[in-house]
């Protein structure tokens, strides 16, 4: 073969081993993930079980034979996950910007704006959910209510209604407490917290008559007699309240039986890679150690859900709030 046959055959040659040199770079590169410390954003302020979880998360991912770099939490609260989603967006689609997600955040938020501020099933990929947990609706102690009846009859004679308070805008909470108020043909002002923590506040200080909460986040108060449980969000009772009532008794609507959820989600467009991992490292943890223990003392329930249920879960959660946005007219414009 002369010189010039020899350079096109090698010409021709080059592309070819280029892309085998990239494809072997990029497999490593893939096979080191994380090769540096990780941003978790988390659309949440400090103090409630979802913060506590979502903490027990971090330690036990960051260890050496799971992901073996630092998590670094983000805490972005503010517009029940507006403006962590928007933080979110405007990271690369590398791997190393997760975000702690939830079912309000996920499932409701998005859709209460005329213009959705973000699309949970297109601007985002769901990776692991790795706990649930139910809701409660508790009552301040100096109002006097001990059930739910004693709060439907306490709103029809106090000729004002009664005050609901509600964390944010078209959480769970805000769109559980409206249907309720409607089903029980009472008035009532929903009321605005900013926060559960200060919601907790409002309820000792007198601020507001009652409130539903993320069960862990409530329970310490409950327990301390701090506030007095009306019912539970749930069809069976919980064993750590045996005696405090489900939505299902007190109202005989097993409708609003719900369990709101934690997880990681990506952003969608980033490597596969990650998203496997994440579930690897999460299914790890909830194995074993003080994971599964961390969660339970919020009172969540340790589950692996993987990246495709979680999708399913997205979807149907969707389904469910969707409607009650509409019919209550709850809009955050």
């Amino acid at each position: 073969m002369n010189t010039i046959a020899l350079s096109r055959a090698a010409g021709r040659l080059l592309p070819t081993l280029l892309g085998l040199a990239l494809s072997a770079s990029a497999a490593v590169a893939a096979d080191k993930y994380p090769i540096r410390p990780i941003n978790l954003f988390s659309p949440l302020p400090t103090g409630g079980s979802t913060d506590v979880a979502t903490r027990a998360w971090m330690s036990c991912v960051s260890q050496d034979k799971l992901a073996g770099q630092p998590i670094v939490l983000l805490n972005r609260p503010g517009a029940n996950g507006v403006v962590a989603a928007s933080a979110m967006r405007q990271q690369p689609t590398d791997g190393y910007s997760l975000m702690v997600a939830g079912m309000s955040q996920t499932t409701i938020t998005p859709f209460i704006f005329k213009k959705q501020p973000y699309d949970p099933e297109k601007d985002f990929e769901g990776a692991v959910i790795f706990g649930t947990t139910p809701f409660m609706m508790v009552a301040s102690t100096g109002s006097g209510i001990r059930s739910l009846k004693e709060l439907q009859a306490f709103a029809k004679a106090s000729g004002k209604g009664i005050d609901l308070g509600i964390p944010a805008i078209a959480t769970p909470a805000h769109l559980m407490s409206a249907a309720i108020a409607e089903k029980l043909g009472v008035n009532a002002t929903l009321v605005p917290q900013g926060s559960e923590p200060q919601g907790v506040a409002g309820l000792i200080g007198g601020q507001i008559h009652a409130m539903i909460f993320v069960a862990g986040s409530v329970a310490p108060h409950v327990e301390a007699g701090k506030v007095v449980p009306l019912m539970t969000f749930t069809e069976q009772r919980l064993p750590q309240f045996p005696n405090v009532p489900t939505v299902v008794e007190a109202m005989g609507d097993n409708s609003f039986a719900r369990t709101a959820w934690i997880g990681i989600t990506t952003k969608a467009g980033s490597p596969k890679e990650v998203v496997k991992s994440v579930e690897s490292w999460t299914k790890t943890c909830l194995e074993g150690g003080e994971f599964p223990q961390a969660l339970r003392n919020a009172l969540f329930t340790p589950r692996f859900i993987s990246a495709a249920e979680y999708a399913d879960i997205v979807r149907k959660d969707i389904a469910f709030w969707r409607p009650w946005i509409t019919k209550l007219g709850i809009s955050n414009d």
